[in-house]
Formats: structure tokens, sequence, C-alpha cells
């Protein structure tokens, strides 16, 4: 059998949690769907230490009458992560900086935060770069991002496969660090047919 239908959507956009904070996804309707994939993406967004890494916990409920039960619980990478300014307006694959220093492992995943929305941020892939002068993405930007931006080394990316009978189900993410803000993103993957 093929799958017949299957969609992908972005459930919670890219969003700052401040330290000492929570955020509660909103609740995805997991009703009519046969297999669910949920993606969520975690990027440090200072450069000071984060103590312990974000703790993000899963839940879901089979029916509206029921509790929320956790499904899983995790956290995001810890540490102190590297910083630099978009010195320029990025084009699809370059991001002009000054100094390239800790962004020069190919492969390596970086977070852009939008200097204008926080929402428009993305996540990149480094391809290469030109010393000192700009980064090169191994994929097209979706946003074009103005020198008031800043690119991040701390990214984590988590792929779950939802358990089949839930109704709902959310992500909340707690940011229990002292002064590290973070930003987050939760996207949703469900297959309808077969």
């Amino acid at each position: 059998m093929a799958i017949a239908k299957s969609e992908s959507t972005i459930v919670d956009v890219w969003a700052a949690v401040t330290a000492a904070a929570m955020r509660q996804g909103a609740e995805i309707d997991l009703s009519a769907v046969y297999t669910n994939v949920i993606g969520i993406a975690v990027a440090r967004i200072e450069a000071v230490d984060h103590a312990n890494g974000a703790l993000i916990t899963v839940e879901g409920k089979i029916s509206e009458v029921h509790a929320w039960r956790i499904l899983t619980t995790f956290r995001s990478s810890a540490g102190t992560v590297a910083t630099i300014d978009v010195d320029a307006q990025s084009s699809s694959t370059t991001l002009p900086v000054s100094a390239t220093a800790n962004f020069e492992t190919f492969n390596d995943k970086y977070f852009v935060k939008d200097g204008t929305d926080i929402a428009d941020s993305e996540i990149v892939r480094n391809e290469g770069f030109d010393s000192n002068v700009s980064i090169t993405t191994m994929e097209n930007m979706t946003h074009t991002h103005e020198n008031t931006s800043d690119v991040y080394t701390g990214v984590d990316e988590f792929t779950l496969v939802l358990p089949p009978g839930l109704s709902t189900a959310r992500v909340l993410i707690w940011n229990d660090d002292a002064d590290c803000d973070i930003a987050t993103r939760t996207g949703l993957a469900k297959q309808t047919g077969i």
C-alpha cells in the first residue's frame, strides 16, 4: 500500500522563550490521522551558558474527556553557543558576516534569528564559507535576513512518532535556565490516508 495523502504544517512558529519561562504549544488535532510525526526545534539565542538544556514534554490525550498524559520528556543540549552578526542583507544562500570563527564546519546547523521578526527565523546548514566574509548555506533560505539578524551555533532538532489512538497532542517547553533565552518551533507531518 502506498500513502494516499500526507501533509506537513508548522504548529508553533518560531518564538522566543525567555529564561525561567515556559511555552505551551498549540493543541494539535490528530483525529482522522493514521500516523503523526512531530518535529521540535530548539535554539539557544544568547551567548551565555545554558546549564541544563530546555525541558521538553510531549503530552497527548485520547479524547476531550480524558486528562493530558505525558508521552515523553527529554532535554535539549546545554552549554554556551557562538554567535555572529549578519553584516548585510542575506541572499538566497549567502549570509554576509565579518567573522567566521566557530562557523567553519561543513554540515553544521545554525540558527538565524531574524532581526525584524523572530517568526521569520530559520535553521540553516553550512555548505561552506569565505573566511571572515560569508557563510554559504546548503539550501535557499526562506527569508531575507537584514543586518539586524544574528546567527547562533546551538541548534537541536527532535523527531517523534506519536502513538496511534490519540485525539490531541501538544508540546510544552520549559526554559528552566536562569539567564539564557531560547527560541522554539514545532511542526507536524501527518498521514491521513493509505
